[in-house]
């Protein structure tokens, strides 16, 4: 849903993203990677902002900042001690996007604004709901695709590997 929106402009470019996460770069992060992989395109680069910590059995810890094409993503630590925690935030030119584990809100900017954009009703709400009922058929249907060498929307090896060169040269730099 999420990346349809993205091709047919319903989310506009240029795009921002911040990315929150939890349980160490290479642990949590990677899924979140391969994600935006997914929606933008292949990485382009990637650059260590600040190193925070190492977690025990998880890894590091580190701000990150990488660009897939036109779309620039901040990856940020969460306090794992404190509660797990993987979310993200689309800002892009016409809205902003928000997902967590449990809920997906579109906020889309009204075009037939004055120049005062602080007023309540500037954004339209649209709770996104996934397909919860169909999502075990869809992942089977997409493994499906995939096997029989047809267009997929699941990860292939070397996508997975190329993510995971870039989430090491992150924790080297």
């Amino acid at each position: 849903e999420i990346k349809k929106r993205i091709e047919t402009n319903k989310i506009k470019k240029p795009i921002r993203v911040n990315v929150w996460y939890s349980k160490g770069l290479l642990h949590n992060a990677s899924h979140a990677f391969d994600l935006m992989t997914f929606w933008f395109g292949n990485c382009k680069k990637v650059k260590s902002v600040k190193y925070i910590r190492e977690i025990k059995n998880y890894g590091d810890e580190v701000i990150a900042l990488a660009n897939f094409g036109s779309t620039d993503v901040m990856f940020i630590p969460a306090w794992e001690e404190f509660y797990s925690h993987n979310s993200l935030e689309i800002i892009s030119k016409n809205g902003r996007l928000y997902w967590n584990q449990n809920i997906c809100i579109w906020e889309q900017l009204r075009t037939n604004l004055n120049e005062n954009l602080d007023y309540p009703d500037a954004f339209k709400v649209e709770k996104i709901k996934p397909d919860l009922n169909n999502y075990q058929f869809y992942l089977l249907q997409q493994l499906c695709f995939a096997l029989d060498k047809k267009k997929s929307h699941i990860s292939t090896g070397k996508e997975v590997l190329s993510s995971f060169k870039m989430i090491e040269k992150i924790l080297k730099d």
